[in-house]
């Protein structure tokens, strides 16, 4: 019996450390549990905590680049009220400002019509990129002005020749007139500020090589940055030396370089302006030899105007023919037929109306020819 019993102590101690364990192991169980909860409520927790990353600003600036002007600046809700205290406002208009306010109305109320033109729908972001001291509100109710006064001044000066010619089908088509210059007047107005901000993108773009070179001279000569920008500002370099006069006068109220930069990246139509400050905001943030990197954008530049020289080349040879065409041939070709019909034998009774006709025709053909290699022409 003793021999037994020796031989089942092993087995009895075997047994006790197993129900040992797991009576033990249920109860760490939980604990690990609780822990592990404890953790991943923790890491939500910082996840939430934690500021969501701010997208670097020339990510910002590349999406700027290729965004439409809608996408940019969302169009505010107009309010013609504000109309009334707009400084720049009485300040351009003076005397027909005060028409303005004696019909206030009606108006408003062409205003608010010329508003909802097809060609005005990006004037938010025109009227910054032509630089035109004036709020929405405010041009849309100077353009309204100016056509209507536009309107009133042909419909007597029409009336008047009338009356004087002593010609009643005259005086009757003033109303008409008057009505055709109102509308031609008010889509000229809703459409000018894009025209001025083209204008003022081909002015930038012919001066922006130069006033590279001159930045990244001064910049590897050893002046600051904010120096050089300064004195590029100071140049005579037209349309961009506003520019840079305006980003100057924003970091002189408060905003750091890089986010008067982004104010121009908004407002600028000039896709060689917007390459430029990309690259110069990605190498201040980035810490990069500045002077090299203006070098290379202005030789980039150089590069693309000369290209758009030589496309212009090749169009303006297509123009010159076409302008040959409609200029010295069709000209010659109407007269000598018109002439050849007024014959005895051949006695055509061709009114004259219609030669005249054809011949403002050909004038308003010349002029079209003339504006489209206007617009064509690229910055030299």
């Amino acid at each position: 019996m003793a021999a037994r019993e020796k031989k089942g102590e092993p087995r009895l101690e075997e047994l006790k450390e197993t129900v040992e364990r797991e009576e033990g192991a249920p109860k760490a169980a939980p604990e690990a549990r609780e822990r592990g909860e404890v953790d991943r409520i923790v890491e939500r927790l910082k996840k939430k905590e934690a500021p969501a990353p701010k997208p670097e600003l020339a990510e910002v600036a590349d999406r700027l680049l290729e965004a439409r002007p809608e996408e940019i600046k969302a169009a505010p809700k107009l309010d013609f009220r504000r109309v009334a205290v707009d400084a720049a406002f009485r300040e351009q208009m003076k005397s027909l400002g005060k028409l303005y306010f004696l019909f206030e109305k009606p108006v408003s109320l062409f205003a608010s019509i010329l508003s909802r033109l097809p060609v005005a729908r990006n004037i938010w972001t025109d009227l910054e990129a032509a630089n035109i001291p004036l709020g929405v509100e405010a041009y849309f109710v100077s353009a309204a002005l100016l056509s209507l006064a536009t309107g009133a001044l042909v419909a007597a000066g029409v009336a008047l020749l009338g009356v004087a010619l002593n010609d009643y089908g005259i005086a009757t088509a003033a109303l008409p007139l008057g009505i055709l210059a109102v509308v031609i007047s008010a889509v000229g107005g809703a459409i000018y500020p894009s025209i001025r901000a083209g204008e003022r993108a081909i002015a930038i773009d012919r001066e922006l090589p130069f006033a590279l070179r001159q930045l990244a001279t001064e910049v590897k000569a050893g002046l600051s940055f904010n120096r050089a920008i300064a004195s590029v500002a100071q140049a005579d370099y037209g349309e961009l030396g506003v520019e840079m006069r305006r980003a100057i006068k924003d970091t002189e109220s408060g905003a750091t370089t890089e986010e008067a930069f982004s104010r121009v990246l908004h407002r600028a139509k000039s896709r060689g302006l917007k390459r430029a400050l990309i690259q110069i905001i990605r190498s201040l943030r980035t810490g990069g030899r500045l002077s090299e990197v203006i070098s290379s954008i202005a030789d980039d530049v150089a590069f693309e105007t000369r290209m758009s020289i030589r496309d212009f080349t090749e169009v303006l040879n297509l123009i010159s023919v076409v302008y040959i065409m409609v200029a010295v041939v069709a000209p010659v070709t109407l007269t000598v037929l018109s002439a050849v019909i007024q014959l005895p034998l051949i006695a055509a009774n061709v009114p004259q109306a219609l030669i005249v006709l054809a011949f403002m025709g050909i004038i308003l053909g010349i002029g079209a020819l003339i504006f489209v290699t206007i617009r064509l022409e690229p910055a030299m």
